[in-house]
């Protein structure tokens, strides 16, 4: 026995076929490159025949009739939706205006009425009834001060002779 080696040490390791194999992007060589590579140069283009350029050519017609046949269509569409749009807002607008007109005639038709009773009012010398009707005595909500004593006051102002 060698005095550098141990009778009890185990012999050295081989190693593994897979250890020693090259690493799989080393195996691999590509037969040639592929297309669109900087390696190859890009393969020309096919020169257009006549028949092909003519089918093309009615391709591009058809394509373009339909195109402007479907643009025609959605612009009339367009068109009868504006239109009905249109005399809608006219029909509300005139709708509107008749209703402020009505208001107005009722308004001024209370106005009217209202300065009539208060020249009678102020006719029979009882000023502080059309102070009265001019005043809103009614207590519109729980958080308003009572009205109890005006209302109480031109009552009692009322009675008394001018």
């Amino acid at each position: 026995m060698n005095e550098h080696q141990q009778p009890s040490s185990p012999a050295e390791p081989h190693p593994t076929p897979a250890a020693t194999s090259p690493p799989a992007s080393e195996v691999f060589i590509a037969s040639s490159s592929p297309e669109g590579s900087p390696n190859r140069p890009p393969t020309p283009p096919e020169k257009p025949s006549l028949v092909n350029a003519a089918k093309l050519d009615e391709l591009k017609r058809q394509i373009t009739s339909r195109t402007a046949a479907m643009d025609a269509a959605t612009k009339a569409k367009e068109e009868k939706i504006i239109t009905a749009a249109q005399v809608y807002l006219k029909e509300l607008q005139a709708k509107r205006e008749e209703e402020v007109a009505a208001a107005k005639a009722s308004h001024k038709q209370e106005q009217h009425a209202d300065t009539k009773q208060i020249d009678d009012y102020r006719e029979k010398g009882a000023i502080w009834g059309a102070v009265q009707m001019l005043v809103d005595l009614q207590k519109p909500n729980q958080y308003s001060k009572s009205t109890e004593l005006m209302r109480s006051v031109l009552s009692t102002l009322s009675a008394m002779p001018p």
